[in-house]
């Protein structure tokens, strides 16, 4: 837990802001070098955010963000199929969601190992070679958060990126007031989750 943030390591996310906003007007400079009119707001620019930092926080190389994309939306058009569960086209996405996690999970464990052996920059090194009062975390155990913070981190901030986008639009009056008061985006970002829950195929919600 000490290498999440404060007391231990008070600058994780303050160092990220600057990356986060280069990274995010990169984007807006290629769809804006495209001289369309129109973007996707999730490839073109919600999808790449998390996953960048995320890969960033933890140490897992960027240029293996092509396979995780891959795997990922597999996992997720196969999680929750709803009343196709029970077609071919609703086994044959369950069955491919259950391929790319099995793929998925063998990547962050041979990561993992490899960092246990090799130490290098990130999160998953920091714990693996924690010389604190708890010692080091298990290579299973580091495994298991990275996955969680892989999956859950990134869908929940691209769906809570397009679903701030999306309201934002579909309400002219709010946008212009937030454009006005940007003191205001922390809280209209609280409400757009009030009102489009990031995740939403779980039964609990």
């Amino acid at each position: 837990v000490r290498h999440f943030g404060r007391p231990h390591t008070p600058d994780l996310s303050p160092s990220m802001a600057g990356f986060v906003v280069d990274l995010a007007n990169e984007l807006l400079d290629k769809v804006k070098a495209r001289s369309g009119t129109r973007m996707d707001a999730v490839e073109d620019f919600a999808y790449p955010i998390p996953v960048s930092v995320i890969f960033r926080v933890l140490g897992a190389p960027i240029a293996d963000e092509g396979k995780f994309h891959g795997w990922v939306m597999d996992f997720m058009q196969g999680a929750d199929v709803g009343p196709e569960a029970d077609t071919d086209e609703g086994r044959a996405a369950t069955a491919k969601a259950a391929v790319s996690m099995a793929a998925l999970d063998t990547y962050v464990h041979d990561l993992v190992e490899r960092l246990s052996r090799e130490p290098g920059p990130g999160l998953l090194s920091a714990v693996l070679h924690d010389d604190g009062p708890d010692g080091p975390v298990s290579i299973e155990a580091a495994a298991a958060n990275a996955m969680l913070l892989l999956i859950a981190g990134h869908d929940s901030t691209v769906n809570t990126i397009t679903n701030s986008i999306m309201t934002l639009l579909r309400n002219p009056g709010s946008w212009d007031l937030l454009r006005g008061n940007p003191d205001l985006i922390p809280r209209t970002i609280e409400e757009v989750q009030r009102l489009q829950s990031a995740v939403q195929f779980f039964p609990s919600r």
